[in-house]
């Protein structure tokens, strides 16, 4: 064969370059040859790997090798070098390979020279690549009934004398396992034979070859005899771990590694062996004379142990008590420092090697959320805690007692809560500690607690903890434990307020003792020489800005030009990018704090520095700051921001647009350990290693962020220049694969869009053709991202936007059509929750849930309501919109809807919103709905005693509106619905906050039935029914139905009806008392009030007598409230 050898190698070289464009040019070369000659190729690769006497030759032939057969060759030939997605890169269906359309020639020399090189090459590293090629090549072509003497081929390695040869075999079969376990199940047990035989070895890299096998069996799903027979090999891989950690090896970490990832696989693979692996990995992990690695590593399998079976773990003796024993020793291993290097010490590096201090705190944090033990504070940390915080003579006692206090409140909330007491009476003398690293951990401690238990710790200890981190903040001469006290105070505000919206008064009531003292030593602070303490000042500020909202005014005038003069004097420094980004934030929530008004000469100023040095700004890695604070300003100032919209929008839609490439890079895999990166996460994908940047998807999330606020808040105003720029950008991002947060916000925006196109349409007295335009486009847009979507919570915010755009849409305008498109979503949906509901309850009657399963089934129904909402919103805005129109879609889907109240499987949940969608029939699309009455009033009669008050509520509330909308419909059903009704109010307690507004609906739904429906009543229970009703009035908790009810109530009076008042006025002194009562309240309105007025003043012109007997019954402040409005006030 006439072949150039050596430029072919430097044309491979070069297809592995991290030059770009190089690799892209010698990739379309060496692209061009794998298509046009495939045998010459695969021979030329083949030679390269047998022949060549370079190692990284041969090295690099059988990568390329391996990729070329495992590749997908149909996308080779288009020259489309498409990387498959992570979650397909296991699928085979409709791949096609390069070896169907090799020469038999060609084949036979590929597999014969792979076996040749296995027996005859050296290199360990290249073995493990032929390893691997031989496994992928033969999960393919042995299904085909070709290399049908592999497995006996393998079967001789394993007894050659030459250990790498053994070595290899294992590996091959270990891989088999998962690529073709069909093919190799009749193999299992002798191939389990071989691994026990390779785990006897002398040769360590043999044993663990034997062990990787393993893998591959576990992971492949090991059942029943086949399980037990390997279970029996785990004590010989624990004498070949004591070998390892005997002679000191560093295979001892790679082991630990393996049983560790088995674990991870099947932790009841270890069920027979789970105390002496837990004795034997307490004790590694709790010998300081032990390599850091083992340690750490034996630490980590214990708490991989208990995240997966908690249960096996627990069951042995000790065991919790013994690891927080480890554990808190290992944080006890901290590093003495000098005072002063460490306040100068810089907390936000990360650092390249995990201390055993780090991986202890890691695990305690995992290990209380997992280990699921009612008493494990009181029983097994309290004391201990106590201890070390109180009588620790060793400042690091105090200092790791106080760590543990913030590391355990995740985990330990619910028992810690009432210890509360307790724990604060232990931090505070340590807040004043003579040992500074001691007071830093107790400021970190105090900021994990409001953490942990907001809004219970603000409130009851603010007093405790706020004058002693103010204290604190003087520390100058410990600029480390000022700053973190700073950002304990920080903590402390923004854990209150997002504990409850309502907590915002209560917490600047909390601050206003300690405000002006705090801001005086934050604004001294910003003096500091320590950047850290600046900072966290910085940040501070910014917290109690938000608080303090417009009452931050006062400090305004000292704030803001310090402020400023910072950020003039870092604004280009590469050292203080952190300040000059936290000064911008800060600048920005302070405006937003003081209004408008106030800030809009320095907004002018702090927006014109920003646009001056916005290329500065805008090259910076914590751009995303930048980002976030010009869209506060332009919540800040509004129409007044306009100016500045065209420095910040292109900027902004540039990172919203970030293609693939800017994101995701991919190469060849060579078969290496893959090297983190910071920023980048990356995937073993068929062959290539392909990289995702995941802080550029984060910057991209970001931008279209704050493109949706811009669309928020300015509306209109973005209409002439941006509103198409930005369609163009987020619509398509409906769609994004990569992030289910671009996906969520660029749905959000499309309404705002919609709603700022109609603004500006008729603002400006324009026909609405770009509305119609626009909302075309995105209609369509948003329905086939619908159906593309697979996630529940990104699926109800589609549908909720679906439902915002109906609105948006005016009224008449939305074409049929689009409604079709609309109701087509409903069976596909309906379909994909009933799937997920099955799956749940698979899973649930094998019976091996945790609590963590639970939350997330918890989670999974909630979604799957959320959904069902959001689509019966969708469907009710349709029947608004077309009202009897609608009638010619809906039929198609009555079956749907129907299955949803009548199907057993059906929850409770479910079945009252199909009960909504055949209220809102009956009200929105007229007598094109009253052919369904004999098919929908049965089924409320059936349903409107459901044990589930939300069934009850939708039932009895729609046979009020069938008697109000169609009576005629209801009239054969009315004596039956009368009674029904009054058994559920009867039967119902309106004390209880989740029935009350059932009731009240079905009180409503009583009184229409009663009013539409009287002729059709026999007169005594008509009389009966509403003496009964009169007295359930007045509705207290349903705002909205009891102005609608209580109208009802004046229809009644106004009409005359003989039965209202009862036998002898009886009920005059109820009714009086209602009357008064809504009066110009929430629970009447401005139709009902003058109508009350009337009826009151006309008693009191008919009887005067009579009223004010009845008035006597009225409480003293009714009372006058009834004189006021007979005197007209």
């Amino acid at each position: 064969m006439s072949f150039d050898f050596v430029q072919f190698e430097n044309l491979l070289q070069t297809v592995l370059s991290n030059n770009n464009a190089q690799r892209q040019e010698a990739e379309k070369f060496y692209l061009n040859g794998v298509c046009q000659q495939p045998d010459l190729t695969l021979q030329a690769l083949v030679h390269m790997l047998r022949f060549n006497e370079k190692v990284s030759a041969r090295g690099l032939a059988i990568i390329m090798l391996r990729r070329a057969l495992v590749a997908d060759y149909s996308e080779t030939l288009k020259h489309n070098n498409a990387i498959p997605s992570v979650a397909d890169a296991t699928k085979d269906e409709g791949v096609k390979r390069i070896w169907s359309f090799l020469s038999p020639e060609t084949k036979n020399t590929v597999k014969t020279e792979l076996l040749n090189a296995l027996q005859q090459e050296q290199q360990y590293a290249i073995r493990t690549k032929l390893n691997d090629t031989i496994a992928d090549l033969a999960a393919i072509i042995v299904k085909l009934g070709e290399w049908p003497d592999l497995l006996e081929h393998l079967h001789k390695f394993t007894t050659s004398n030459i250990s790498a040869h053994r070595d290899s075999a294992l590996s091959i079969f270990g891989q088999l396992v998962l690529l073709m376990n069909k093919q190799m199940e009749p193999y299992f047990a002798d191939v389990r034979n071989l691994i026990e035989a390779g785990l006897k070895e002398p040769e360590y890299h043999v044993r663990l070859s034997s062990m990787q096998a393993v893998s591959g069996f576990i992971a492949h799903g090991l059942k029943g005899p086949m399980k037990r027979n390997f279970q029996l090999l785990i004590p010989l891989v624990f004498a070949f771990l004591q070998e390892c950690l005997e002679a000191k090896r560093n295979e001892a970490t790679k082991v630990l590694q393996l049983m560790m990832d088995w674990a991870d696989t099947d932790a009841s693979f270890y069920d027979h062996h789970i105390a002496v692996i837990v004795d034997g990995c307490l004790g590694l992990a709790g010998n300081p004379a032990v390599n850091e690695d083992v340690r750490q590593t034996s630490l980590e399998f214990l708490i991989t142990l208990t995240e997966k079976k908690c249960d096996m773990v627990k069951a042995v003796p000790n065991f919790v008590d013994r690891m927080f024993s480890v554990m808190i020793g290992m944080l006890l291993e901290i590093e003495e420092m000098d005072i002063a290097e460490w306040n100068e010490e810089d907390e936000t590096e990360e650092s390249v090697e995990y201390t055993n201090m780090d991986i202890a705190e890691h695990a305690i944090d995992r290990f209380c959320k997992k280990i699921n033990m009612k008493n494990l504070f009181s029983s097994v940390l309290r004391n201990r805690i106590f201890t070390m915080i109180n009588t620790g003579n060793d400042w690091k006692h105090r200092y790791v007692g106080l760590q543990l206090i913030a590391l355990i409140g995740e985990g330990c909330a619910k028992q810690m809560k009432q210890y509360l007491n307790d724990i604060v009476a232990s931090l505070l003398p340590r807040l004043a500690d003579p040992h500074p690293r001691v007071r830093w951990a107790a400021c970190n401690c105090a900021g994990q607690l409001a953490i942990d238990f907001p809004p219970h710790f603000q409130d009851k200890y603010h007093q405790h903890i706020l004058p002693n981190l103010l204290t604190i903040l003087g520390d100058v001469q410990n600029p480390k434990i000022q700053s973190h006290a700073a950002a304990a105070i920080t903590t402390f505000c923004g854990k209150y307020g997002a504990a409850n919206d309502d907590n915002e008064a209560k917490l600047e009531e909390y601050l206003h003792p300690y405000m002006n003292d705090i801001l005086l030593k934050l604004y001294q602070m910003l003096s500091s020489q320590n950047r850290f303490a600046v900072e966290e000042a910085v940040t501070c500020i910014a917290s109690l800005a938000t608080v303090a909202s417009a009452s931050f005014e006062q400090y305004y005038g000292h704030f803001m030009p310090a402020l400023k003069t910072i950020l003039g004097t870092v604004l280009r420094s590469p050292q203080h990018a952190v300040l000059r980004y936290k000064c911008v934030e800060c600048i920005s929530l302070i405006g937003v704090a003081v209004g408008a008004e106030r800030f809009m000469p320095d907004a002018r100023d702090f927006l014109d520095l920003l646009t001056q040095n916005f290329q500065y700004f805008a090259d910076d890695s914590n751009r995303e700051f930048l980002m976030q604070a010009s869209t506060r300003v332009c919540k800040c100032l509004r129409e007044h921001f306009v100016p500045y919209v065209d420095i910040f929008m292109p900027f902004l839609l540039k990172y919203a647009d970030m293609q693939k490439k800017d994101f995701m890079t991919y190469q060849i895999y060579d078969g290496s350990d893959v090297q983190e990166e910071t920023g980048w996460d990356f995937y073993i994908v068929r062959d290539k290693k392909v990289g995702i940047h995941q802080a550029a998807l984060e910057e991209k999330l970001s931008a279209c962020t704050q493109i949706h606020l811009y669309v928020e808040y300015l509306g209109d105003l973005l209409f002439v220049k941006w509103m198409e720029p930005i369609a163009k950008v987020m619509i398509p991002l409906m769609t994004f694969a990569f992030h289910k947060s671009v996906r969520a916000t660029a749905i959000a925006t499309v309404p705002l869009l919609l709603n700022a196109t109609k603004q500006y349409c008729m603002k400006n007295n324009q026909p609405i053709t770009s509305f119609n335009s626009l909302f075309e486009y995105c209609w369509k847009e948003l329905v086939e991202a619908l159906k593309e979507e697979t996630l529940y919570d990104i699926q109800s915010i589609a549908i909720e936007a679906l439902h915002e755009c109906i609105d948006i849409c005016p009224e008449g305008t939305l074409p049929l059509e689009y409604a079709r498109d609309a109701m087509e979503l409903l069976p596909a949906t309906l379909l994909a929750i009933d799937e997920t509901i099955k799956a749940r309850e698979e899973r649930r009657a094998i019976g091996d849930n945790d609590e963590t399963d639970e939350l997330e089934f918890a989670e999974e129904e909630q979604h799957e309501h959320d959904v069902t909402v959001e689509f019966v919103e969708v469907i009710c805005s349709l029947m608004k919109h077309h009202k009897p129109q609608f009638m010619q879609i809906f039929p198609e889907y009555l079956p749907l809807v129907t299955q949803l109240v009548t199907e057993p499987k059906r929850r409770d949940a479910e079945r009252q919103l199909g009960f909504c969608i055949f209220d809102d029939l009956v009200e929105w699309t007229g007598e094109a709905a009253h052919p369904l009455g004999a098919h929908v009033i049965p089924l409320m009669m059936q349903n409107i005693q459901s044990k589930h008050y939300g069934v009850r509520q939708a039932c009895g509330y729609g046979l009020g509106l069938w008697s109000q909308h169609a009576p005629a419909i209801l009239a054969p059903f009315a004596v039956q619905a009368v009674n029904a009704i009054g058994s559920v109010i009867t039967e119902e307690a309106r004390e209880d906050d989740d029935l009350v507004n059932a009731t009240e609906n079905c009180i409503s739904a009583f009184g229409r039935v009663l009013k539409n429906m009287g002729a059709q009543l026999p007169a005594e229970q008509v009389k009966q029914g509403i003496d009964f009703w009169v007295n359930q009035l007045p509705l207290l908790s349903d705002t909205v139905e009891a102005p609608v009810c209580h109208t009802l109530l004046a229809d009644f009076i106004q009409a005359n009806n003989p039965y209202v008042w009862g036998e002898n006025y009886a009920n005059l002194p109820h009714i009086l008392l209602i009357l008064v009562d809504i009066l110009d309240t929430e629970l009447s309105n401005d139709e009902l009030n003058p109508r009350i007025r009337a009826i009151l003043t006309g008693m009191h012109a008919s009887d005067p007598n009579l009223l004010v007997a009845a008035a006597q019954q009225l409480a003293p402040e009714l009372q006058q409230k009834l004189q006021e409005t007979l005197a007209g006030r």
